[in-house]
Protein backbone atom coordinates (compact mmCIF):
# COMPACT_ATOMS: atom_id res chain seq x y z
CA UNK A 1 0.00 0.00 0.00
CA UNK A 2 3.06 2.60 0.87
CA UNK A 3 4.39 1.98 -2.68
CA UNK A 4 0.45 2.70 -3.98
CA UNK A 5 0.93 6.09 -1.96
CA UNK A 6 4.26 6.77 -2.87
CA UNK A 7 2.94 6.45 -6.71
CA UNK A 8 -0.32 8.27 -6.62
CA UNK A 9 1.52 11.07 -4.29
CA UNK A 10 4.07 11.46 -7.27
CA UNK A 11 1.43 11.77 -10.00
CA UNK A 12 -0.38 14.33 -7.92
CA UNK A 13 2.57 16.37 -7.21
CA UNK A 14 4.08 15.94 -11.24
CA UNK A 15 0.68 17.04 -12.44
CA UNK A 16 0.32 20.53 -9.61
CA UNK A 17 4.05 21.56 -10.17
CA UNK A 18 4.68 20.50 -13.93
CA UNK A 19 1.40 22.20 -15.60
CA UNK A 20 2.24 26.00 -15.02
CA UNK A 21 5.83 25.30 -16.30
CA UNK A 22 4.82 23.19 -18.82
CA UNK A 23 1.88 25.20 -20.29
CA UNK A 24 4.63 28.02 -20.41
CA UNK A 25 7.24 26.30 -22.16
CA UNK A 26 5.37 24.98 -25.71
CA UNK A 27 7.80 22.64 -26.17
CA UNK A 28 6.73 20.32 -23.78
CA UNK A 29 2.94 18.82 -23.41
CA UNK A 30 1.90 15.61 -21.26
CA UNK A 31 -1.10 13.18 -19.82
CA UNK A 32 -1.67 12.35 -16.52
CA UNK A 33 -4.53 9.33 -16.50
CA UNK A 34 -5.81 6.96 -13.28
CA UNK A 35 -8.28 4.42 -12.77
CA UNK A 36 -9.84 3.04 -9.94
CA UNK A 37 -12.06 0.01 -9.10
CA UNK A 38 -13.63 -1.17 -5.90
CA UNK A 39 -16.09 -3.44 -5.14
CA UNK A 40 -17.71 -5.60 -2.27
CA UNK A 41 -20.23 -8.10 -1.49
CA UNK A 42 -20.07 -11.48 -2.81
CA UNK A 43 -16.50 -10.55 -4.22
CA UNK A 44 -13.99 -8.27 -2.59
CA UNK A 45 -11.31 -6.52 -4.96
CA UNK A 46 -9.77 -3.39 -5.87
CA UNK A 47 -7.60 -2.28 -8.77
CA UNK A 48 -5.43 0.84 -9.69
CA UNK A 49 -4.16 2.09 -12.77
CA UNK A 50 -2.53 5.26 -13.16
CA UNK A 51 -0.22 6.44 -16.14
CA UNK A 52 1.76 9.47 -16.95
CA UNK A 53 3.51 10.79 -20.17
CA UNK A 54 5.68 13.76 -21.17
CA UNK A 55 6.93 14.86 -24.37
CA UNK A 56 9.42 17.21 -26.15
CA UNK A 57 10.07 18.60 -28.88
CA UNK A 58 13.28 20.83 -29.75
CA UNK A 59 13.42 21.09 -33.46
CA UNK A 60 15.19 17.66 -34.99
CA UNK A 61 15.60 16.37 -31.73
CA UNK A 62 12.33 15.09 -29.28
CA UNK A 63 12.21 13.00 -26.46
CA UNK A 64 9.17 11.43 -24.59
CA UNK A 65 9.23 9.70 -21.04
CA UNK A 66 6.13 6.93 -19.60
CA UNK A 67 5.82 5.58 -16.31
CA UNK A 68 2.83 3.18 -15.38
CA UNK A 69 1.85 1.69 -12.16
CA UNK A 70 -1.02 -1.22 -12.09
CA UNK A 71 -1.91 -3.11 -8.73
CA UNK A 72 -5.29 -5.20 -7.96
CA UNK A 73 -6.06 -7.18 -4.90
CA UNK A 74 -8.65 -9.79 -4.22
CA UNK A 75 -9.82 -10.59 -1.14
CA UNK A 76 -7.25 -8.65 0.46
CA UNK A 77 -4.25 -10.46 -1.23
CA UNK A 78 -2.12 -8.61 -3.84
CA UNK A 79 -2.73 -10.28 -7.39
CA UNK A 80 -1.17 -7.81 -9.43
CA UNK A 81 1.36 -5.18 -9.25
CA UNK A 82 3.43 -3.99 -12.05
CA UNK A 83 5.52 -0.78 -12.26
CA UNK A 84 6.97 0.47 -15.81
CA UNK A 85 9.02 3.39 -16.94
CA UNK A 86 10.79 3.99 -20.22
CA UNK A 87 12.45 7.07 -21.81
CA UNK A 88 13.04 7.72 -25.72
CA UNK A 89 15.22 10.44 -27.07
CA UNK A 90 15.30 11.12 -31.22
CA UNK A 91 16.72 12.79 -33.76
CA UNK A 92 15.05 13.38 -37.09
CA UNK A 93 18.04 12.65 -39.83
CA UNK A 94 15.29 13.46 -42.37
CA UNK A 95 11.39 14.88 -42.75
CA UNK A 96 9.95 11.53 -41.42
CA UNK A 97 13.10 9.37 -40.61
CA UNK A 98 14.30 9.38 -37.13
CA UNK A 99 17.88 7.44 -35.26
CA UNK A 100 16.86 7.47 -31.73
CA UNK A 101 18.16 5.44 -27.81
CA UNK A 102 16.11 3.85 -25.55
CA UNK A 103 15.93 2.67 -22.39
CA UNK A 104 12.80 0.88 -20.53
CA UNK A 105 12.51 -0.73 -17.04
CA UNK A 106 10.15 -2.74 -15.38
CA UNK A 107 9.24 -3.98 -11.73
CA UNK A 108 6.79 -6.81 -12.17
CA UNK A 109 5.74 -8.80 -8.33
CA UNK A 110 4.14 -11.18 -10.52
CA UNK A 111 6.26 -12.69 -13.71
CA UNK A 112 9.26 -14.23 -11.87
CA UNK A 113 11.30 -11.60 -12.40
CA UNK A 114 12.91 -8.55 -9.38
CA UNK A 115 13.34 -6.22 -12.31
CA UNK A 116 13.95 -6.05 -16.04
CA UNK A 117 16.03 -3.40 -17.95
CA UNK A 118 16.86 -3.27 -21.06
CA UNK A 119 18.78 -0.33 -23.63
CA UNK A 120 18.51 -0.23 -27.16
CA UNK A 121 19.83 1.70 -30.16
CA UNK A 122 18.20 2.27 -34.13
CA UNK A 123 16.51 3.67 -36.93
CA UNK A 124 12.40 4.62 -37.08
CA UNK A 125 10.25 6.03 -39.84
CA UNK A 126 6.69 7.62 -39.40
CA UNK A 127 4.08 7.04 -42.68
CA UNK A 128 1.18 9.44 -42.94
CA UNK A 129 -1.20 7.38 -43.63
CA UNK A 130 -3.79 10.22 -44.16
CA UNK A 131 -4.81 13.34 -42.76
CA UNK A 132 -6.10 11.47 -39.75
CA UNK A 133 -3.84 8.77 -39.34
CA UNK A 134 -0.15 7.89 -39.47
CA UNK A 135 1.83 4.76 -38.36
CA UNK A 136 5.48 4.54 -37.21
CA UNK A 137 7.67 1.53 -37.38
CA UNK A 138 10.96 1.54 -35.51
CA UNK A 139 13.79 -1.12 -34.81
CA UNK A 140 17.09 -1.75 -33.70
CA UNK A 141 19.55 -3.99 -31.56
CA UNK A 142 19.88 -4.24 -27.71
CA UNK A 143 20.64 -5.41 -24.48
CA UNK A 144 18.58 -6.56 -21.38
CA UNK A 145 19.43 -6.77 -18.07
CA UNK A 146 17.27 -9.33 -15.82
CA UNK A 147 16.86 -10.21 -12.24
CA UNK A 148 14.68 -13.36 -11.07
CA UNK A 149 12.94 -13.42 -7.31
CA UNK A 150 15.36 -16.19 -7.24
CA UNK A 151 18.25 -13.17 -7.32
CA UNK A 152 20.28 -14.72 -10.63
CA UNK A 153 21.36 -12.32 -12.84
CA UNK A 154 21.23 -12.46 -16.43
CA UNK A 155 22.41 -10.27 -19.39
CA UNK A 156 21.65 -10.72 -23.26
CA UNK A 157 21.66 -8.99 -26.96
CA UNK A 158 17.94 -8.44 -28.14
CA UNK A 159 16.04 -6.89 -31.01
CA UNK A 160 13.69 -3.93 -30.28
CA UNK A 161 10.73 -3.46 -32.34
CA UNK A 162 8.08 -0.69 -32.23
CA UNK A 163 4.73 0.07 -34.03
CA UNK A 164 3.01 3.30 -33.22
CA UNK A 165 0.05 4.28 -34.79
CA UNK A 166 -2.94 6.49 -34.16
CA UNK A 167 -6.24 6.92 -35.99
CA UNK A 168 -8.17 10.33 -35.04
CA UNK A 169 -11.76 8.60 -35.93
CA UNK A 170 -13.99 11.98 -35.15
CA UNK A 171 -12.77 15.44 -33.50
CA UNK A 172 -13.15 14.05 -29.98
CA UNK A 173 -11.93 10.64 -30.67
CA UNK A 174 -8.81 9.28 -31.20
CA UNK A 175 -7.48 5.23 -31.61
CA UNK A 176 -3.95 4.45 -30.63
CA UNK A 177 -2.35 0.86 -31.00
CA UNK A 178 1.06 0.75 -29.00
CA UNK A 179 2.97 -2.31 -29.95
CA UNK A 180 6.48 -3.48 -28.11
CA UNK A 181 8.33 -6.36 -29.14
CA UNK A 182 12.20 -7.21 -27.11
CA UNK A 183 13.30 -10.61 -28.10
CA UNK A 184 16.41 -12.42 -27.11
CA UNK A 185 17.87 -15.98 -26.78
CA UNK A 186 16.52 -16.13 -22.93
CA UNK A 187 12.78 -14.78 -23.59
CA UNK A 188 10.53 -13.16 -25.97
CA UNK A 189 8.53 -10.15 -24.82
CA UNK A 190 5.72 -8.88 -26.31
CA UNK A 191 3.25 -5.68 -25.54
CA UNK A 192 -0.05 -4.38 -27.08
CA UNK A 193 -1.64 -1.71 -25.62
CA UNK A 194 -4.85 -0.61 -28.08
CA UNK A 195 -7.24 1.96 -26.91
CA UNK A 196 -9.79 4.46 -27.35
CA UNK A 197 -9.48 8.46 -25.91
CA UNK A 198 -12.87 10.38 -25.89
CA UNK A 199 -12.08 14.09 -25.14
CA UNK A 200 -15.01 15.40 -22.65
CA UNK A 201 -14.04 18.82 -21.95
CA UNK A 202 -11.03 20.63 -22.77
CA UNK A 203 -8.07 19.04 -20.87
CA UNK A 204 -10.05 15.98 -19.92
CA UNK A 205 -10.69 12.73 -21.68
CA UNK A 206 -12.31 9.08 -21.15
CA UNK A 207 -9.90 6.37 -22.34
CA UNK A 208 -10.54 2.94 -22.41
CA UNK A 209 -7.53 0.65 -23.11
CA UNK A 210 -6.56 -3.13 -23.44
CA UNK A 211 -3.42 -4.33 -22.78
CA UNK A 212 -1.97 -7.76 -23.61
CA UNK A 213 1.73 -8.61 -22.65
CA UNK A 214 3.46 -12.42 -23.66
CA UNK A 215 6.66 -13.58 -22.42
CA UNK A 216 7.72 -16.67 -24.20
CA UNK A 217 9.93 -18.22 -20.98
CA UNK A 218 8.53 -17.63 -17.60
CA UNK A 219 9.35 -19.37 -14.13
CA UNK A 220 7.09 -22.68 -13.15
CA UNK A 221 3.63 -21.68 -11.97
CA UNK A 222 3.51 -18.48 -14.38
CA UNK A 223 1.67 -17.65 -16.97
CA UNK A 224 3.01 -16.59 -19.95
CA UNK A 225 -0.03 -14.10 -20.91
CA UNK A 226 -1.00 -11.05 -18.66
CA UNK A 227 -3.88 -8.86 -19.84
CA UNK A 228 -5.46 -5.84 -18.01
CA UNK A 229 -8.54 -4.10 -19.39
CA UNK A 230 -8.81 -0.02 -18.13
CA UNK A 231 -11.33 2.31 -17.90
CA UNK A 232 -9.49 6.12 -17.22
CA UNK A 233 -9.51 9.66 -16.87
CA UNK A 234 -7.29 11.71 -18.53
CA UNK A 235 -5.66 14.76 -17.65
CA UNK A 236 -3.76 16.91 -20.39
CA UNK A 237 -1.25 19.27 -19.97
Amino acid sequence: MASIKAFLGTCVLLAVFATPALAEDKNWAGEAELGLVSTTGNTDTSSINGKLKLKGDWGRWNGEFKAGYHWAEDSGETSARRFTSSATARYLVSEKGFVFGAIDYEDDGFNGFDYRLSESIGYGHRFDLSEDAFLVLSAGPGFRQNKTDEGEKTEETIIYGNLDFEWKIADNVLFTEDFNLKSGEENTFMESITAVKTAVARNLALKLSYTVRNNSDVPDGRENTDTVTAATIVYGF
